[in-house]
């Protein structure tokens, strides 16, 4: 039972995540289209960048009857868009319909914007009982967001999604019948040209094909984040140069182009992993250089803030449970996931780490590391001796788009400072697995370097993970088992060896 509920609410979030999505960026684009048009009828020209509204209109057009009834197969799209939602059966099915749906919905919607189209001949005044549905659709919707037609796209993207949902002869032939009525409605409605029929074909082929092959959802929701902001900075800027402040337009396109181009970048560091390094590099003091800045000033001052809202308003656990009282006699191993943190674990621990090497592996890329003050606070009240590594990985992003190979040269890297310090000096090595947002990166990447090290094992690491950070959210999909067996398989038992833990 508790399973169907939990697959009902996500059913549901997804829905309103789409559903939501569709009627902020249609909505938008809708009133920007009618506002240009209402301007250019009544020869106002408020604004620096020139602006026409496009009729699309071909000889065909003008042969294709208006057929009033059709305003009922013409409604189904919408009943088929939230129907699918709760038809689809499998978690994949679900998050592919949801990624074929806003990806429709957001390049549609910028084609809206960069193209905007009107409708281009009267639609008669039904006198039956049709009219009420002309009459509501009048309200709704505006005879503009002409190509594509998202009506064409969602029939497509939806057929073609729910069409492997079941087997059945009749279910098939009746999906494969509401979607054609659902197309071809559009003409008979007077509310689509045939162009627009064909770009909604062409949106949906292309949706298809982009959808299979996003390598996970967060390359979608930072497209959608992308789009989205573009679209309702631009449109912001025409509505405030309606103010006869022209500039602000051009100020607000600025801003949007460079947003627009920000979380594509971001989102296509998601689909390509292995370029992260490239663009969020740090100083030896952990700090982000300025092409990070530049190119991700967007991200990094949403995720400063957030930041700063979790430190000021939560309480963190000052250290692991398995942290033992005296440092000097174990060959220890920490998770810390801010500054916070790392400064009272160091105030607590002064007599403990001093003359300690402590290791702090860097694994955010969103902000700053605070190594530097974690090593101010430790150098000014004992003598330990700090090392940083940077081992950059994304936000929520799996452990299975990281390179196995990387991840062990880390390791590796661990280990030959905890050798070198430790034939050095009889005290002991402290290793931070060190992430300024959160604790889910530095505790799978301790669980990971504990594998590697012989000290955890693919049956007991999520038993470790429980009792260790009860709190913590690791997940089977972000750590996966294929991921610590992959290590484990990669490690030569007879060169690691660690104690005390």
């Amino acid at each position: 039972m508790s399973l169907n509920k939990v697959q009902k609410k996500t059913r549901r979030l997804s829905l309103t995540i789409a559903l939501g999505l569709f009627a902020l960026l249609y909505t938008v684009t809708n009133f920007y289209a009618q506002t240009l048009f209402d301007d250019i009828q009544q020869h106002l020209t408020f604004s620096l960048v020139p602006k026409t509204i496009y009729e699309l209109s071909v000889p065909l057009d003008t042969f294709i009857p208006f057929i009033p009834v059709m305003i009922v197969p013409y409604s189904w799209s919408i009943l088929l868009f939230c129907a699918s939602f709760f038809v689809v059966k499998t978690p994949w099915q679900l998050s592919l319909l949801t990624r074929r749906l806003i990806l429709a919905t957001v390049l549609g919607c910028l084609i809206f914007y960069l193209f905007p189209a009107r409708f281009s001949f009267v639609r008669p005044l039904p006198t039956d009982w049709t009219r009420f549905g002309y009459q509501f659709l009048g309200l709704t919707d505006k005879p503009f967001n002409q190509l594509p037609s998202l009506h064409v796209a969602y029939a497509l993207v939806l057929g073609a999604t729910l069409w492997e949902v079941y087997r059945s002869v009749i279910y098939r032939a009746l999906l494969f019948v509401v979607c054609s009525l659902i197309i071809v409605s559009t003409v008979f409605t007077y509310q689509h040209h045939v162009l627009d029929i064909i770009g909604g074909c062409l949106l949906a082929a292309s949706v298809i094909w982009l959808a299979n092959n996003l390598r996970n959802n967060l390359v979608l929701k930072y497209v959608a984040v992308a789009v989205s902001g573009f679209i309702l900075l631009s449109v912001l800027g025409y509505l405030l140069s309606r103010q006869r402040n022209e500039f602000i337009e051009i100020i607000c396109l600025l801003l949007a182009g460079y947003w627009l181009m920000s979380f594509l970048s971001l989102a296509w560091l998601y689909q390509y992993p292995n370029h992260v390094k490239k663009w969020f590099k740090k100083d030896k003091q952990g700090r982000l250089n300025a092409q990070a800045w530049v190119a991700f000033a967007p991200v990094l001052s949403g995720y400063y803030l957030m930041w700063y809202v979790v430190q000021r308003y939560s309480v963190y656990p000052q250290k692991a449970k398995q942290t033992p009282h005296h440092l000097s006699e174990y060959k220890c191993i920490y998770s810390v996931a801010s500054a916070k943190v790392l400064n009272v674990l160091s105030h607590n621990l002064y007599s403990a780490l001093d003359s300690q090497t402590v290791i702090i592996v860097d694994c955010a890329v969103e902000a700053n590391s605070h190594y530097s003050p974690a090593k101010k606070a430790l150098t000014d009240h004992t003598n330990a001796n700090l090392c940083y590594l940077y081992f950059p990985i994304l936000d929520l992003q799996s452990f299975v788009d990281i390179d196995s190979d990387e991840m062990i040269e880390l390791f590796k890297q661990i280990k030959k400072i905890e050798a070198d310090k430790a034939l050095a000096s009889e005290t002991g090595v402290v290793i931070h697995f060190h992430c300024i947002m959160g604790f889910s990166r530095s505790i799978a990447l301790q669980v990971l370097y504990l594998v590697y090290c012989q000290v955890l094992t693919v049956d007991n690491y999520r038993d470790w993970i429980a009792t260790t950070y009860p709190k913590a959210h690791v997940s089977e999909d972000y750590l996966p088992l294929s991921v610590v067996k992959n290590i484990s398989i990669k490690t030569d038992p007879s060169r690691h060896h660690i104690v005390g833990v």
